[in-house]
């Protein structure tokens, strides 16, 4: 079996702003929204993958239909998926940090980081 890089270029041209964004809880975790758990087709109990961008600007999230590199996480039944330390600790994110979210191919999830004033 061949194992793919789920790291994908993330290209703020061709990504789709559906206007919403999520807090990260005390337990590191984020709730994915109704609208993009049904865009990606995603349930609680499955697997997601969580990776970074190339740019390593972004986590990405999509279903994990296929054997990559990226972490995998359970969404659990209040539809939260927890972040992996290690992308925590590279992309600087912390409680209370705003990620506004994204969507490219209705396929893959982007959260990225907000820019405090």
């Amino acid at each position: 079996m061949q194992t793919q890089s789920y790291s994908i270029s993330v290209e703020l041209n061709k990504v789709f702003d559906i206007g919403l964004k999520c807090t990260v809880s005390s337990r590191y975790t984020v709730t994915i929204p109704k609208d993009v758990r049904e865009k990606l087709s995603i349930y609680p109990g499955e697997l997601v993958n969580v990776g970074l961008s190339n740019d390593q600007q972004a986590l990405l999230i999509s279903k994990a239909i296929e054997e990559t590199t990226d972490n995998k996480v359970v969404v659990n039944d209040k539809n939260l998926i927890t972040i992996p330390i290690e992308l925590r600790r590279y992309l600087s994110i912390k409680v209370g940090d705003t990620l506004k979210i994204y969507t490219m191919n209705d396929k893959i999830a982007v959260l990225m980081k907000t820019k405090s004033i």
